[in-house]
């Protein structure tokens, strides 16, 4: 169940499709690690990474869109918001070692859902 940058999730947008690739690599890094054990030390590192890029990559996104006058820009940041939200809380449990494989996987299929 490893996600892969498709041509679908393409934006042609070549900031946001490079992003949109180096998360989905993130996500897949930080899937791997959970499922073969990693450190915890590991995995936090593996964490602030991907929470880097995350939200660099919002930043970028509503840049772009303020810059272009997307018409629907405040639901946009309206799910980053709520994206945001969420990884935060799985990283407090994560990182307080309160998940299970199972709660691994969903959060894997969360997240890449929102791709």
């Amino acid at each position: 169940m490893i996600a892969e940058f498709t041509d679908n999730l393409k934006t042609e947008i070549t900031a946001i499709d490079s992003q949109h690739d180096q998360l989905i690599i993130g996500l897949n890094n930080l899937y791997k690690s959970f499922i073969n054990g990693a450190s915890t030390e590991q995995i936090e590192e593996q964490l602030c990474s991907f929470g880097f890029d995350l939200f660099n990559h919002f930043e970028t996104e509503e840049f772009l869109m303020e810059k272009f006058y997307y018409s629907e820009i405040l639901l946009h940041k309206s799910e980053h918001f709520k994206f945001k939200q969420v990884f935060e809380r799985v990283k407090t449990q994560v990182l307080e070692e309160k998940v299970t494989p199972g709660y691994v996987t969903a959060i894997y299929k969360l997240m890449l859902d929102w791709f």
